[in-house]
């Protein structure tokens, strides 16, 4: 059977992944449904409002209600387009990484303060973060943001001013973060971790 719609005027809420992995159990009761809904999307959409929320400005609030969204409303026009990818784990998985630029992007990620995109960079877990997908979200990521600032060079020299003031607070998130996973602390070992990207 087909995924249920959800609810549009419910898009965005805590319990959307949870919500669409009973939905396909009920549709396809012998499947298991996508890893990503209880294992990435489920996770953090309740790590960033539950934890990083309240770390973020204003502006990164209002930011994150519109990236959920963005990711929801993503994954249902796939679903009414495409409703058998759901029975793909690794089809639905890659579709689902793929669509996280665009959805952070277009809520507004490129407006955030240096402070706000550390603390949204250092949600998930350093094992997601250094995964390929993780990686490969990274560096598209970066590209629009540095080919952004290098189109609006006010907000790219805002930018550098504000990684040069905040250096040692966002040197003791990286830091923190680290022991909470139990990573060495020292910077420079963490980005040893970090794989290069080709």
């Amino acid at each position: 059977m087909d995924p249920t719609p959800f609810p549009k005027a419910s898009l965005g809420s805590v319990g959307y992944y949870a919500w669409r992995a009973r939905d396909f159990k009920m549709q396809n009761p012998r499947r298991k449904a996508p890893d990503y809904y209880m294992n990435y999307g489920h996770k953090y959409i309740s790590r960033f409002t539950n934890e990083t929320n309240s770390k973020l400005s204003k502006q990164g609030q209002k930011w994150l209600i519109k990236a959920r969204k963005n990711l929801q409303v993503a994954i249902e026009d796939k679903l009414q387009k495409n409703p058998e990818i759901e029975k793909n784990n690794s089809a639905f998985t890659k579709f689902a990484f793929d669509s996280h630029v665009d959805a952070y992007w277009n809520a507004g990620l490129y407006k955030l303060n240096t402070v706000d995109l550390v603390s949204v960079v250092l949600t998930p877990n350093f094992k997601d973060l250094t995964s390929a997908d993780g990686m490969k979200q990274a560096v598209e990521m970066m590209g629009k943001l540095t080919e952004y600032w290098l189109d609006n060079p006010t907000e790219g020299l805002k930018r550098g001013a504000e990684l040069l003031a905040n250096q040692s607070k966002i040197k003791a998130m990286v830091v923190a973060k680290a022991i909470r996973e139990g990573v060495d602390p020292i910077l420079e070992k963490i980005l040893e971790k970090i794989p290069t990207i080709e």
